[in-house]
């Protein structure tokens, strides 16, 4: 499960947009903060674009959180 995180990680990185990775709870809670600056339809598009992809990888219900220029992914993992 933890190499599915580092793929959606790589996901982010190859983007180029700015992020930051939060890891809380001894790892069990990964929360990934990305800046796109692009507007809250380019927003939408990308959480619904993540949101496929980490649910149907992780078989894991996700959240987001999105403002008009930044997306929150947090993932809760089985330990």
């Amino acid at each position: 499960m933890k190499y599915h995180i580092c793929n959606a990680e790589d996901c982010i990185r190859i983007s180029d947009f700015s992020y930051k990775r939060e890891i809380i709870e001894d790892g069990r809670i990964n929360r990934f903060i990305i800046q796109h600056d692009l507007g809250k339809n380019y927003g939408f598009l990308l959480k619904e674009m993540y949101q496929f992809a980490l649910e149907n990888l992780l078989h894991k219900k996700t959240e987001f959180e999105m403002t008009d220029n930044t997306l929150v992914i947090t993932v809760e993992l089985d330990t």
